[in-house]
């Protein structure tokens, strides 16, 4: 299954968004990855993740957040109170 994220948002130049995505599995275990999203226009921002590449189990739930980070890696911003999809 491919998740596809895009998001509007206004960075300041250098600064860029990621995706943190939190998958649980039926037996309890999880995981965790940061995704990098791309943009061609500085304001539409697109990340996608294959979650049956990365991890072949099977999941009970998704959380995702988005966070800014600085062009010097140091993070900004971060999304708080993950719901889960």
């Amino acid at each position: 299954m491919k998740l596809t994220f895009h998001l509007l948002y206004m960075a300041q130049w250098g600064d860029t968004l990621e995706v943190t995505i939190h998958l649980l599995t039926t037996g309890g275990r999880d995981k965790t990855e940061n995704v990098a999203m791309h943009t061609d226009d500085g304001l539409n921002w697109v990340a996608e993740y294959n979650v049956l590449h990365s991890w072949h189990q099977a999941f009970n739930a998704i959380f995702y957040t988005y966070q800014l980070r600085a062009a010097n890696g140091e993070m900004r911003r971060r999304e708080c109170n993950p719901v889960p999809r």
